[in-house]
């Protein structure tokens, strides 16, 4: 998610798209799940990407895409650790793709009288995909709980960041600064090498974002399907 600003210029669409695509991509490479993403605005956030992450019942089981998940006192800490960290990665690869959209030069930014953008192209394949599973009203349901949800937030709350940073709090239980400051950065990096490597991905997921708005987490593991190697 990224917070709503007042309006988007060209390229903040552009990169805005290449964000949410981050995230979706993440989700579907490290967690093996995504839902639906949209680029349309909401009041708490200028894009969505509802990627289920790992979380805990009011018993303390632990949860993963909303399903109870029994693992063994052995085998519990490293593989809820692990989960932890991939949720943790998937809210820091929003930021991450967007940057390198950027550094990688894949958005071409012309500086004359204004700023335009060239933007990814979907292709024939991709765009069948979107067509054969729209978006529903479903998907504009969950975007709006989510919304709702995030205003009882407090502001500083919502953002990626913010969220990262609780989710490395709670993987070093000594919250020592530098340790907590040191675990989010290997995170950002590992990530971002993910994103390198699957970036026909981001750039196919983006270019879908940026000539239909909103896609169905069907459509968009799809064509991130087609792209991953």
């Amino acid at each position: 998610m990224i917070r709503a600003p007042a309006s988007l210029s060209q390229w903040s669409r552009v990169a805005l798209a290449f964000h949410e695509a981050g995230h979706t991509v993440a989700g579907v490479r490290l967690l093996g799940r995504t839902g639906s993403v949209t680029i349309s605005p909401g009041s708490t956030y200028a894009g969505l990407s509802e990627v289920p992450a790992l979380r805990r019942d009011g018993d303390g089981d632990l949860l993963a895409g909303g399903r109870a998940t029994w693992v063994s006192n052995e085998e519990a800490y490293a593989w809820v650790r692990d989960v932890a960290e991939r949720d943790v990665m998937v809210l820091l690869a929003g930021k991450e793709a967007e940057d390198l959209a950027l550094r990688l030069h894949r958005c071409r930014l012309l500086l004359t009288a204004g700023v335009t953008a060239s933007v990814p192209r979907v292709n024939a394949v991709d765009r069948a995909i979107v067509e054969s599973a729209p978006a529903s009203s479903a998907d504009a349901e969950e975007f709006a709980a989510g919304d709702a949800a995030r205003k009882l937030l407090p502001k500083r709350d919502r953002t990626d960041e913010a969220r990262a940073w609780r989710g490395v709090l709670e993987l070093n239980p000594g919250r020592d600064p530098k340790v907590c400051a040191a675990h989010l950065a290997f995170l950002r990096a590992d990530v971002r090498a993910h994103l390198e490597s699957q970036w026909p991905a981001v750039e196919a997921l983006a270019g879908a974002l940026l000539e239909h708005t909103t896609l169905s987490g069907t459509a968009a593991t799809r064509i991130i399907g087609r792209h991953l190697t």
